[in-house]
C-alpha cells in the first residue's frame, strides 16, 4: 500500500499505476491533499506525455481527479485502488503499519512548515510498517536529522531531472 502526502497535480499516483499496470502489481494508493488542485489546472496538464500508454494515461489521470473524496477505496482498472482523503495529514486517521511506502511530496520546509515538524515526521513512521520506505526530494540536514530521531535510516540518493538529490528513509 503507498501513501502520497500532497496529492497535487496527480502525477505521481498516474506514474504508479502505469507502474502497476506494466508489472501486474496490484496497488491500495491513499493520497492525502487539503487543497484539491481544480479542474481548470489539472486538465490543462500533459502528463499523460509521461507514461507509455498515452490514450488510457489520459483517461486515468482523469479518473484519479474525478474520484470523490472521503469516500473510501475506487478502482482505476483491475490493479489499481486510489482512495484520497480531503484533509491535512495532522487531522487524519490512517491504519498504523499499514503502508509500504509513503510519497513525502509536500513542498519545501519554507513554504509548508507545519508538514516538516517532528510531530508529522513520526506520525509518517507510525503509518509504515518496519522496512518501509519514505521518499521526498527533501535533502535538507535538519529534515534528515528529524527523519533520523522518528526511527528511519536515512540515505541520500541522486535525484531527477532538476533535483540534485533526494532523500530516501527506511522505516527501522
Amino acid at each position: 500500500a503507498i501513501l502520497e502526502l500532497g496529492l497535487g497535480t496527480g502525477l505521481n499516483a498516474l506514474l504508479t499505476w502505469e507502474a502497476a499496470l506494466a508489472h501486474g502489481n496490484r496497488v491500495r494508493y491513499s493520497g492525502v491533499e487539503a487543497l484539491p488542485v481544480p479542474e481548470e489546472i489539472w486538465s490543462q496538464l500533459n502528463y499523460p506525455q509521461f507514461t507509455t500508454n498515452l490514450p488510457e494515461a489520459a483517461h486515468a489521470l482523469a479518473e484519479i481527479h474525478r474520484t470523490p473524496w472521503d469516500e473510501g477505496y475506487f478502482t482505476l482498472g483491475s490493479l489499481f485502488q486510489l482512495e484520497k482523503r480531503k484533509s491535512k495529514i495532522e487531522a487524519t486517521t490512517l491504519t498504523e503499519g499499514f503502508f509500504d511506502l509513503v510519497y513525502f511530496d509536500a513542498f519545501a520546509p519554507n513554504k509548508q512548515g507545519e508538514l516538516w515538524e517532528p510531530a508529522v515526521l513520526e506520525k509518517m513512521a507510525s503509518l509504515l510498517r518496519t522496512g518501509g520506505f519514505l521518499t521526498t526530494y527533501c535533502a535538507k540536514g535538519q529534515f534528515k536529522r528529524d527523519l533520523k530521531a522518528a526511527g528511519f535510516t536515512v540515505e541520500t540518493l541522486p535525484g531527477a531531472p532538476g533535483k540534485a538529490e533526494m532523500v530516501r528513509g527506511v522505516r527501522q
